[in-house]
């Protein structure tokens, strides 16, 4: 059983690129303009989300 809520943090800036270029290397967009384009419109607003709503974690695992 886990009873122990774990929280990655990591900046908005760093976040949006490292997905950019997932989006890139996985073939969902051709170009890292596009790439970060989509980040701003889709991923990053769901993180925002996740942020506004988190509880309390009993870790905190920062990954910049």
């Amino acid at each position: 059983m886990v009873d122990e809520r774990w929280f990655v943090d990591t900046s908005r800036h760093i976040a949006k690129h490292r997905i950019a270029k997932r989006h890139v290397n996985a073939g969902i967009e051709h170009t890292l303009e596009a790439a970060e384009q989509r980040a701003e419109e889709n991923d990053l607003p769901n993180g925002d989300l996740i942020r506004a709503n988190l509880l309390s974690p009993d870790v905190v695992i920062k990954n910049d």
